[in-house]
């Protein structure tokens, strides 16, 4: 049996390499934007893509961990069948609901976008609008990646799109007078680059499973695991994503759309910061494996909790202590940002890595119910806190009320895992100090990579 720690070590490596090579050419590429852009363009940016953002919703996103859970779990069983029947009817489904989605924002956008915004913003909403086939064709290629554990294909390919997106805006720089529009159509340029190289890559996989494609209306099995486990995740995610989209649009209405962009920015710093550790995506994949042995799951708990925890507080404080200094030399015309970005880094000492975790083993034992009353309750303290914090604070109350939320909803999660686990009170001390367990993890892990470096370096253990 395979250890789960060292499972999770090696795909968080590999998406850790990756997300940090993304995450350079990412920041050049946001550099690039900010440099293009005023900081009203940027704010107006912003609030366009949130537009976006929303009509993905209708793309049911968060059904595609669940299914790739699923497929998952009936590989597990030796059912291949079942799994490829499954990823064929969600391809078809999820292609059909994004061209959809696509019609209605692209043909509604004047309709939707001049009851919030004047007319001015319609023509780049129908421009992004492009950005949804392109999100829905890769959401369905990513399942496939994650069904098969390419843990390196996960941050590879992103890196593919965002150096075309780069070598599209130094053009636009250098050679032509720059733009909302021009930036957004990079985007767009950029993942039909991305999904072609994941195509190319993949194509005798996909071949495979989709070899003998039927589709029957009338017996769809996705639609009958949306129906036992999706409709809760749907709307549980359908929610956080409105959280996050209506945050943007309540600054702009309480303040302004230079706001927005002075909030946008110092929230964007802080998720640079946090995307540096995607453990949480590879748990994802890991945790149906195991999610009958309670035991294990009591271990992920404390100790996956325990270490991401460490590593979150220790980039934090080196974001502390690089990120402001790097905004006065670089970003100057952002320096109202800097305090967003403090308050940010707050989020990691309150919630710890226990609620990336505790999420995690909460979805995998199928308590989307439960996690879509935590997210009801997250709406609910956006809007008393954010009516609370706007008015008093500014800018920095909506930063504020992000992390209250997030403390909040980390508690609940944590206290229903616990539950779930019969963890005792006591167990809690285990987070707190050095155990027998944590001593085998690291000699488990030093073993492993000190085998991996001989087996590098061709050297073969006397």
């Amino acid at each position: 049996m395979k250890s789960f720690f060292l499972e999770t070590i090696k795909g968080t490596f590999f998406l850790t390499f990756w997300n940090t090579a993304n995450k350079f050419v990412g920041f050049i590429n946001s550099f690039a934007i900010i440099y293009i852009l005023s900081v009203y363009e940027y704010g107006l940016y912003v609030l366009v893509l949130s537009v976006v953002s929303m009509a993905e919703v209708a793309l049911t996103e968060s059904t595609d961990q669940l299914m790739a859970t699923e497929i998952l779990m009936s590989k597990g069983r030796g059912d291949d069948e079942r799994a490829k029947k499954i990823y064929q009817e969600y391809f078809l489904v999820k292609t059909l609901l994004t061209i959809l989605t696509f019609a209605v924002l692209f043909l509604g956008a004047g309709f939707i976008v001049r009851q919030f915004f004047n007319k001015s913003i319609v023509l780049f909403v129908k421009l992004a609008s492009f950005l949804v086939l392109t999100s829905g064709l890769s959401d369905c290629l990513n399942i496939h990646i994650k069904v098969e554990k390419k843990f390196s294909q996960m941050g590879s390919f992103v890196l593919v799109k965002e150096l075309v997106k780069l070598a599209a805006l130094l053009i636009i720089v250098f050679y032509f007078k720059a733009g909302i529009a021009k930036v957004i159509f990079t985007m767009i340029l950029a993942d039909w680059a991305g999904i072609a190289a994941l195509i190319a890559y993949n194509s005798r996989d996909l071949r495979v499973w989709f070899k003998g494609f039927r589709f029957n209306f009338k017996n769809l099995i996705v639609w009958q695991i949306i129906k036992a486990h999706g409709k809760w995740n749907i709307f549980s995610s359908s929610v956080a994503k409105l959280q996050k989209n209506l945050r943007p649009w309540l600054v702009q209405i309480f303040i302004n759309t230079e706001a927005v962009a002075i909030y946008n920015f110092g929230k964007n710093l802080y998720l640079h910061l946090e995307s540096f550790l995607p453990v949480q995506k590879v748990i994802y994949q890991l945790l149906p494996e195991i999610n009958r042995q309670q035991e294990r799951l009591k271990r992920v708990f404390i100790y996956g909790g325990k270490y991401i925890s460490l590593i979150l507080i220790l980039i934090n404080l080196a974001g502390l202590m690089i990120v402001p200094y790097f905004i006065i030399l670089v970003f100057p015309k952002y320096l109202a940002s800097i305090p967003v970005f403090l308050i940010f880094l707050a989020a990691p000492f309150s919630y710890f890595g226990l609620s990336q975790v505790a999420s995690s083993i909460l979805f995998s034992l199928r308590q989307q119910k439960y996690l879509a009353y935590a997210q009801g309750l997250a709406t609910f303290s956006l809007i008393i806190f954010s009516s609370l914090f706007l008015p008093v604070f500014g800018v920095y109350g909506m930063a504020l009320e992000k992390v209250a939320t997030m403390f909040i909803t980390a508690l609940l999660v944590c206290f229903k895992t616990a539950r779930l686990l019969n963890l005792k009170l006591t167990a809690v001390f285990e987070f707190f100090r050095f155990t027998s367990y944590d001593a085998l993890i690291l000699k488990n892990l030093a073993d492993k990579t000190y085998n991996k470096l001989l087996r590098v370096l061709k050297i073969r253990k006397v």
